[in-house]
């Protein structure tokens, strides 16, 4: 990527101190007054702020901020038709997804199976009480390894696939040595990524789901009391998740790598979970 084709390139102090500023729900006075002195002071690259507003997350959280602090008029007006657009489309993908959420948790209730959301909507409503101010593409859901084959036969049931067939002895490696497996909704193409454990086998460290399991607490997500981690796992886990940075193998990657060098086995031999 040449510096011309990156938005970041040109970004600059004021930009980065707008977002920060944006990546929040309260303003002391003093924050509000420097919110308005970049906007009318400061040449901001819009284009750099819009996209690395959206790769964080923050689309709704900077429209609702400038919105809140009646700085929407020092906004070009193109720069604000093209924010309530994205944040318009975030939002009706946040809202689909959770309550596609909701469907696959009343699915698991029903089956006895036990199942604790990660990330997306219970991060959105632990962190700002607001499921619009998170953007999210997928869902994650915990369920405890016995229930394993049960939660992905109901997920089956409902609809989702998982797009690479394994062979049984393929498919008994990928669940001893991972931790997660990805499936995908066939007609709206929603993708679930079903955990039953945090880290991969041969990870550096190993998070201990029960403890997790243990500190876990009820929270409201759509009007539904759902099993959410702690708040103070809610910031460990994605922490642990995403150490590999931007270019971090996406699940549907790893299952397509171990799916080309099975039969080998890691390390050499068999492990069992």
């Amino acid at each position: 990527m040449t510096a011309g084709d990156n938005p970041y390139a040109s970004s600059t102090a004021a930009e980065i101190d707008l977002l920060l500023l944006c990546a929040r729900r309260c303003f002391t006075p003093v924050q509000t007054a420097l919110l308005k002195r970049i906007l009318e002071e400061e040449e901001l690259d819009w284009r750099f702020i819009l996209a690395a507003a959206s790769r964080h997350g923050l689309l709704a959280l900077l429209w609702a901020s400038l919105k809140s602090q009646n700085c929407i008029d020092l906004v070009p007006a193109h720069i604000t038709e093209k924010l309530q657009a994205a944040v318009r489309e975030a939002t009706a993908r946040t809202l689909a997804l959770t309550g596609e959420l909701t469907r696959i948790l009343g699915a698991f209730s029903l089956a006895g199976i036990r199942a604790m959301p990660c990330k997306g909507p219970v991060a959105a409503m632990a962190a700002y009480g607001d499921l619009s101010f998170r953007s999210f593409c997928d869902l994650d859901v915990l369920v405890t390894r016995r229930d394993l084959d049960q939660a992905r036969h109901r997920l089956t049931l409902l609809g989702y696939r998982h797009h690479l067939p394994f062979s049984a002895q393929q498919e008994r490696d990928y669940l001893n040595n991972e931790c997660a497996l990805a499936l995908r909704h066939e007609q709206h193409g929603h993708i679930v990524e079903i955990h039953w454990r945090f880290t991969e086998r041969n990870a550096s460290v190993e998070l201990p789901v029960e403890a997790f399991w243990k500190r876990a607490r009820h929270i409201p997500v759509a009007g539904m009391p759902v099993l959410a981690l702690c708040p103070e796992d809610l910031v460990l886990y994605p922490v642990f998740r995403s150490s590999g940075g931007p270019q971090q193998t996406s699940r549907s990657e790893s299952a397509e790598g171990f799916k080309r060098s099975s039969p080998q086995r890691w390390g050499g031999r068999e492990r069992t979970v």
